[in-house]
This record gives C-alpha cells, structure tokens and sequence, in this order.
C-alpha cells in the first residue's frame, strides 16, 4: 500500500475504530477477525493504510458494521424497540435480550 494518509482513509479509520470500541472490542479480536497483525489493523484505524472491501464485508458478516457508514457516516439508527419486541418471536426476544445484556456487561467491565 501506498505510505501517507489519504482522508478517505482517515475517515474510514476513525469510524471503526468508533465502532470497535462502541461495540466492546479490542483491536486484537478485530486483527484476528481480519487475519491481520495487531500492528496492521492499528495503521487501518489511524488511517495510514486502506481498509479493502473484502475486510468490510468480514466487518458486516461478524460485527453487523455498515460498510456504507464507514465510508459515509451515514448511520440508519431507526430501530424501534418496542415494534421488535412486539413482533418476534419469543427465541428471537430472548437471543436479543442476551445480546443486550453482554453488551451491557462490557460496557461495565471497560469501566472498571
């Protein structure tokens, strides 16, 4: 890859790094995630190095990270809580419930 910042890049690199960390995780699991070394994934969140659409789409596929936010910043964030609950399943309310707890339980323990 080409040394030196590009700004799209920079922009890529810094909304990733929002969500990792939003989202709870080291830059370790996102290295391992995307088969890279901690050093490289580090120079895609400052911005030095390109994030490549293959990566994006591992990002989607594990995390549910938006591809179009990260290169836009455009969020879809119309979820409606109370409409999920009231048409899913009860498997489907429980394994959304669990999620929300986990990530409650990061949350705190990145706190400590």
């Amino acid at each position: 890859m080409r040394a030196g910042k590009k700004d799209i890049n920079i922009l890529i690199g810094m909304r990733l790094q929002n969500a990792r960390v939003n989202g709870g995780y080291s830059m370790d699991e996102f290295a391992d995630t995307l088969n890279l070394s901690t050093e490289h994934y580090r120079k895609i969140e400052s911005g030095t190095y390109g994030l490549h659409p293959e990566k994006m789409l591992i990002l989607y596929q594990t995390y549910k990270i938006d591809p179009a936010y990260l290169i836009s910043g455009d969020r879809r964030c119309s979820f409606q809580l109370e409409s999920f609950l009231a048409n899913c399943s009860t498997e489907e309310r429980d394994e959304f419930l669990e999620h929300v707890l986990l990530y409650m339980k990061k949350l705190m323990i990145q706190s400590d």
